[in-house]
């Protein structure tokens, strides 16, 4: 189940309440809306995940994708209006409006590494992601969306998990 914390009280509030694992929580940046992955559906007995989004203000919970693929760690772009997320090792995106799909999903990146964790930039104009080279090395990369190019942030027999962007975008 998913919950939430009030910083200031410390009340735990339950958002979901049911027999299904849901993972990968993020917030939109308004706060209205919580997506997240989940085995909830009819391909979640043979361990795939889809992408819901959960209203913060009535609790409704809306699939987002549906198939035998497993999309998890979602992410909002800086204005809400898409997430980009990690399906079976590639990195895709898909509009989303007022919590809804808003068409299909597109494939942004494939690479012979398993990709994964994506992370958009403040301004909405990079990905950070990782690149795992069958658990050799787990490097972190960065996507510029407009062109398509990719830059290298970490490189060598390394593991680098979890790439955030700092507040200015800079790093």
């Amino acid at each position: 189940d998913l919950y939430s914390v009030a910083v200031d009280s410390g009340v735990l509030r339950r958002l979901t309440d049911d027999l299904y694992d849901d993972r990968d929580p993020t917030w939109s940046p308004d706060g209205s809306r919580l997506a997240f992955s989940s085995d909830r559906g009819s391909g979640g007995a043979r361990g795939q995940r889809n992408l819901f989004v959960l209203e913060r203000s009535n609790g409704t919970v809306r699939r987002l994708t549906a198939g035998v693929h497993n999309d998890v760690q979602p992410a909002w772009s800086p204005d809400g209006q898409s997430l980009a997320f990690a399906m079976d090792g590639s990195l895709w995106r898909m509009r989303v409006a007022n919590g809804r799909a808003d068409g299909v999903a597109e494939e942004l990146l494939r690479e012979k590494e398993y990709l994964s964790s994506p992370e958009w930039s403040p301004d909405g104009r990079y990905l950070a992601y990782t690149a795992d080279d069958d658990g050799k090395s787990i490097n972190v990369r960065i996507v510029n969306l407009a062109t398509g190019g990719v830059t290298a942030v970490s490189t060598g027999a390394f593991v680098s998990i979890e790439p955030a962007w700092s507040p200015d975008g800079r790093r």
